[in-house]
């Protein structure tokens, strides 16, 4: 795993671990179902081409596409609730010090 990569999964991590509201469980629950489908995909791609496979090409070929699609949908699941969190509190933040007129 890629240095970058692996400080990303790292700060996704700490910052679920923390108390702040993003990302929650949506979030975690986006990336769990990104990587269920990513290693259904991996499955899939492993499979293509197999003796045993043969007669399941077209399926496998289906479910394999599909996972991967999911799998780009579970990562856009998560970002508009973020994005509405994040400008809650920092809009929260704001208000707060242009009221105590800091």
């Amino acid at each position: 795993m890629s240095d970058n990569l692996s400080s990303l999964c790292a700060e996704f991590i700490n910052r679920l671990a923390s108390s702040s509201p993003v990302p929650g469980g949506g979030g975690a629950a986006a990336l769990c179902g990104a990587l269920a489908s990513a290693l259904c995909s991996m499955a899939g791609e492993l499979s293509r081409g197999n003796k045993s496979t043969l007669p399941y090409s077209a399926e496998l070929e289906d479910i394999t596409t599909a996972a991967k699609e999911h799998a780009g949908r579970f990562l856009t699941l998560s970002a508009p609730f973020n994005v509405f969190m994040l400008s809650f509190v920092y809009s929260s933040r704001f208000f707060a010090i242009f009221s105590s007129g800091t």
